[in-house]
């Protein structure tokens, strides 16, 4: 059996002060119903190193211009915008993670720290997610280990 083509994905974690921002995502979707994450998504065809931009050239850029096209549709935030208004101070590789060999679908999703000079006014998706907070990391990994070990999402 052939494996299927590896999905790509990019992921904001954006902080603020001592907090980052979290979501939940709705219940009837068919990937993680329920469950804290960051937001995100796929990396697709329309993503080039055109759309990105030059203020992190040590960034990848196709990974860049994900990021922004997700943060307008998830929580209608300007990656750009924000970078150009001087409101976001920096953006750095936070992790790599791959799915493992056997899993159904391979992934590998690289996540990015974002970080803000002020909260900002996230509109979210409710499509996507059920609600947005800010959390302390320690409390975020509260609820990603009962996630992990009872399958609740609570």
């Amino acid at each position: 059996m052939r494996r299927a083509e590896t999905v790509e994905a990019v992921s904001s974690v954006f902080f603020f002060q001592d907090q980052i921002f979290v979501v939940v995502r709705q219940n009837h979707l068919e990937a993680f119903p329920g469950y804290h994450a960051f937001p995100g998504g796929k990396i697709d065809s329309q993503d080039h190193p055109s759309n990105s931009s030059s203020n992190f050239p040590e960034l990848n850029p196709i990974h860049l211009s994900a990021l922004h096209r997700e943060m307008k549709e998830e929580l209608d935030f300007d990656l750009q915008k924000g970078i150009a208004e001087g409101t976001i101070s920096s953006i750095e590789p936070l992790a790599e993670i791959a799915a493992p060999s056997f899993a159904q679908i391979p992934f590998r999703n690289w996540f990015y720290r974002i970080d803000l000079k002020e909260s900002p006014e996230f509109i979210l998706d409710e499509g996507e997610f059920a609600s947005g907070t800010w959390m302390t990391p320690k409390i975020y990994c509260k609820h990603t280990r009962r996630e992990s070990v009872d399958g609740s999402s609570t």
